[in-house]
């Protein structure tokens, strides 16, 4: 279908989306889908936690990034092996850029309280993914916020929004070229967005019910929308909660072991051999 000389976008396909829990603390949904079809993206997790769960623990090759709901009972301590220590609040954002590798943990600031959220690995370009760890952090009034003609409120948690009208741009200058777009949408509104040409675009419905040409798309379901470009049009079911996921590929290879994403074996074979042996620092207890 064509809107004028715009590509209408349709699902290119539904991506595998698996629920996680860990003790009573911790659930979880995680986007699983291939390379391809998520390139920039590694992984995406929708999570609720209320407690401290998985302890300090390395990262290399990728950045970890932490988006934080609006509606987040409470935040984050981020802490660091570079020595950075920073709350993220309900609302903010958290980039540990693991470069050449860093150690980190995170945990609820109030414990029983739930901090709720996305938990995202951004891949780094190969020539990035020996760079020097660093931090960036953007708090939520920093974080552009629009209301779109048909009703959708869309908040620009990072990167940037386009569209014939306006332009919004998060203030940090990132790593890779990606954005995510949180969206409301009230009952029988819908999200309009035109998509440019190379871009890797999916979405998760957080909360809620929305049809995409004619499909259903539920809550923790995930959907690929291909890199060919168009307009995108989100029309709402109910009240719904989306996050919209934008990406130019870097169309490289991945070669992975837990928490490090490399191209090749043996740079991970090295970032594995330098977080045995120390040289990604530790966290002071």
């Amino acid at each position: 279908m064509k809107e004028g000389n715009v590509n209408t976008l349709k699902i290119e396909q539904r991506l595998p989306v698996q629920a996680m829990k860990h003790g009573a603390g911790f659930q979880a949904w995680g986007i699983r889908g291939d390379d391809a079809a998520m390139d920039p993206f590694l992984m995406a997790d929708h999570y609720r936690m209320s407690q401290p769960t998985f302890g300090p623990h390395p990262h290399a090759g990728f950045s970890a990034v932490t988006y934080m709901f609006d509606d987040a009972e409470t935040g984050f301590l981020n802490r660091d092996s570079l020595g950075d220590s920073s709350e993220i609040r309900a609302g903010d954002n958290h980039w540990t850029v693991a470069g050449s590798g860093v150690v980190h943990d995170e945990v609820p600031v109030e414990n029983g309280k739930t901090a709720h959220g996305l938990q995202i690995f951004v891949n780094l370009a190969a020539k990035d993914k020996h760079m020097p760890p660093k931090s960036i952090h953007v708090p939520r009034d920093q974080m552009p916020r629009l209301t779109q003609a048909s009703g959708a409120r869309v908040k620009v948690a990072f990167g940037s929004y386009i569209d014939g009208v306006n332009r919004a741009d998060a203030v940090k200058p990132l790593p890779t070229d990606v954005s995510l777009l949180d969206i409301a949408i009230d009952a029988n509104q819908s999200f309009q967005y035109i998509v440019p040409d190379g871009t890797n675009a999916f979405m998760l419905v957080v909360s809620g019910e929305v049809n995409v040409q004619g499909e259903t798309v539920t809550a923790a379901q995930a959907v690929s929308f291909g890199r060919a470009g168009g307009a995108l049009e989100v029309t709402s079911n109910n009240d719904s909660h989306i996050a919209v996921f934008l990406g130019k590929p870097l169309n490289e290879p991945v070669v992975r072991h837990g928490p490090f994403a490399m191209t090749n074996r043996a740079d991970l074979e090295r970032a594995i051999a330098d977080y045995q042996a120390g040289r990604m620092g530790s966290l002071n207890e």
